[in-house]
């Protein structure tokens, strides 16, 4: 196995304070918090709404499937009843 050569880094240029859009003064702040774009928004609650349909038809598959359990054990219980202790 041969091994690998580290890719050379490169060097940043250096900015002098001056040329700095910044003010010193909101350094220190956080960036303000925009609100996501409406498309964005609505493509969550889409996504959401998509996830919890999901969910509430496997709960429904799973009720059922019960219920089928249930009346199986029903079933064989009447057809054999020293299975019932």
């Amino acid at each position: 196995m041969t091994p690998r050569k580290a890719p050379a880094k490169k060097s940043q240029p250096i900015t002098s304070k001056k040329a700095s859009n910044v003010k010193a003064s909101s350094k220190n702040r956080p960036a303000p918090k925009q609100s996501a774009p409406a498309s964005k928004s609505k493509s969550s609650n889409n996504s959401v709404d998509a996830l919890v349909k999901k969910q509430l038809a496997s709960l429904r598959q799973a009720d059922t499937l019960f219920k089928d359990a249930v009346s199986i054990v029903e079933i064989y219980r009447k057809k054999h009843p020293e299975l019932d202790q």
